[in-house]
């Protein structure tokens, strides 16, 4: 699906002035575009990428720049969201197996013969093994991305045929064939001494082997390595077979990224997306303050710019003629969500009764009114509104401020003393609904959304305190639980939701369940949905943990909203919907563009 460019404007290539006098001289050329000819592309990033490592990174910017460092077996078209093999020769064959209770299946690949790291040697099945074992160590910091690789039970490699590989998995889950496309370490830079070859998949998945691996020496360095900023940021150590390999990472300025001179993928390049390596570098300038940021894409000191606030993307861009001569504007469906996340442990937080007052309190008509140019829409859950299995029986929670003071009384929390701040005794302890919202510099948008809710929570009687932080902080305090709310996204892929990272209460340490949801219902419809093969069936299970997640609140369920992105114009480039909504390796240059003739005196 090719998105339709908003823009009407178009920059003619060259405009021809007639020759004037003294002799009929020949023109020169008078660039109007400070990037006119450049072949490199300036994304704008608002925070900085945590690591460049698929397994350890927790920030959806580290994953756009990963990508084109780091290669999976396959990869899922943007538009029609197929599966394309990518470091894979073709998709896997699939076939049932008998050797466990409830069967399972054998997932077969062959490695691209053409596909090599960097000092030349092939990338093999060794290679897999690795990155399937890595993930399986319990000490590597990937609890967001272990999850998703639990049916996998075992590797079987060739000896005949470095280049195939055969994972053997319990049950048959719904999302095999994508997931068991692993993300592809090299085992030389990341396991010189080939230690991960001691230890097989089956022993790495027995909880017997919890405490052994806890304590293994070996292990644990491997782990170390993994986890370490070495691995996530040094050129020397950050090395993948796709098609560009980082120059530089510097902390709160930019990363780099350059084109691989004879990269065994070019032949490819016209075939799949994600092997395209068009422009000669690629950098991700790093500003925390979307207004310098904007500022900077008007004077073409960017080239892609995406998360454009929503009055100037629908105001101060879209009717500048001189910014749409230069750039074009996109807004594509985008595959994320935006929230506060509600710390249920919390005392003051423990009762649903107190969430949903809080969700009450939450002004969403305002939001997308006068905050967000009706660039969203409003949500219910976490599945977005795109997908086919959305419970549309759940409506959004209405902004009504007597409906929240109902429930509030109702859970015991009244002003008994009169100084507009509600409390409630606790443990023998008068305590006060005062509760502090975190969320990530820079987002000013964020920040106003959480001065209209600190606003209409204190006339109902709740003090709510703000604090920004740093992204990386941020999500450190998120993973360990410190907080008692916190403005949050979740992004994801064009497939089918597999809940457990987020939802699944053995992700409530180093997982994504921040907020601590979960009871055994839950638990059992998040494992039932994954291996469910009858579409009608996993629809029902859809259904009902949509329905349990409403009714316990664990999130303030906000909005989803449209992409809003500017491309420059030199480079013939799409949107879609696949997050981010872009992928910069297939722009191709237009060299005459910004280039006009005129006459020289």
């Amino acid at each position: 699906m090719k998105i339709v460019k908003i823009t009407m404007y178009s920059l003619a290539l060259f405009i021809l002035a007639g020759c004037g006098g003294n002799g009929g001289e020949e023109g020169s050329a008078e660039i109007n575009s400070k990037r006119a000819g450049i072949n490199e592309v300036i994304t704008w990033e608002s925070a900085n990428p945590d690591k460049i490592n698929p397994l350890i990174s927790n920030s959806a910017n580290s994953g756009y720049i990963e990508r084109y460092i780091y290669q999976s077996l396959l990869e899922i078209h943007p538009t029609n969201f197929e599966y394309l093999p990518t470091l894979a020769a073709k998709r896997p064959l699939i076939e049932d197996y008998d050797g466990f209770e409830e069967g399972g299946q054998k997932i077969t690949y062959d490695i691209r013969p053409e596909a090599k790291w960097d000092n030349g040697s092939d990338v093999t099945g060794h290679d897999a093994a690795f990155s399937l074992k890595v993930l399986k160590n319990t000490n590597v910091d990937c609890q967001n991305v272990r999850p998703y690789m639990e049916f996998v039970e075992d590797i079987i490699l060739y000896e005949d045929d470095p280049k195939k590989f055969t994972l053997v998995c319990r049950d048959k889950y719904f999302m095999s064939e994508i997931w068991s496309s692993l993300t592809m370490y090299p085992e030389h830079i990341f396991d010189p001494n080939k230690v991960m070859r001691n230890y097989t998949v089956p022993w790495l998945n027995d909880p017997a082997n919890a405490d052994k691996m806890k304590s293994d020496e070996d292990l644990i360095a491997v782990a170390e390595s993994m986890n370490s900023d070495e691995y996530g940021r040094d050129p020397e150590f950050v090395q993948g077979s796709g098609p560009y390999k980082l120059q530089e990472f510097k902390t709160n300025q930019r990363v780099i990224l350059v084109k691989k001179e004879n990269w065994w993928g070019d032949q490819f390049t016209d075939e799949i997306e994600t092997m395209q390596n068009y422009p000669d570098k690629l950098i991700f300038e790093i500003i925390t303050e979307p207004t310098t940021a904007l500022t900077a894409l008007k004077d073409e000191q960017l080239d892609v710019m995406r998360g454009v606030k929503h009055k100037d993307f629908s105001i101060d861009l879209l009717e500048n003629k001189s910014f749409t001569s230069l750039y074009e504007l996109y807004k594509p469906m985008a595959l994320q969500y935006s929230y506060i996340g509600l710390n249920m442990k919390r005392p003051e937080l423990s009762d649903k009764r107190v969430r949903a007052a809080l969700a009450h309190l939450m002004d969403i008509d305002y939001i997308l009114e006068v905050l967000l140019y009706d660039l969203a829409v409003p949500i219910a859950g976490p599945i977005h509104p795109s997908k086919p299995y959305l419970n549309k029986d759940l409506e959004p929670r209405k902004y009504d401020p007597e409906l929240a003071k109902k429930l509030m009384d109702e859970a015991g929390w009244t002003d008994s003393d009169g100084d507009g701040v509600r409390n409630k005794m606790i443990d023998g302890q008068k305590t006060d609904l005062s509760l502090v919202v975190k969320y990530p510099q820079g987002s000013e948008t964020g920040e106003k959304i959480l001065l209209m809710f600190q606003e209409n929570a204190r006339k109902a009687g709740v003090k709510i305190d703000m604090i920004s932080r740093e992204w990386t902080v941020f999500l450190e305090e998120n993973k360990k639980h410190d907080f008692d709310m916190y403005s949050g996204g979740w992004v994801a892929a064009p497939t089918l939701s597999d809940l457990k990272q987020i939802w699944h209460t053995e992700s409530y340490n180093r997982g994504g369940n921040y907020v601590g949801f979960g009871n055994a219902r839950s638990d059992e419809l998040i494992e039932l949905i994954r291996y469910e093969p009858d579409e009608a069936k996993r629809n029902e299970y859809y259904q009902e943990i949509q329905e349990i997640i409403y009714d316990e609140v664990p999130y303030i369920f906000m909005f989803s909203s449209l992409s809003r992105i500017a491309i420059h114009k030199r480079f013939e480039a799409e949107a879609h919907v696949k997050r981010p909504g872009y992928y910069e390796g297939s722009f191709v240059l237009q060299p005459n563009f910004g280039v006009r003739a005129v006459a020289t005196k």
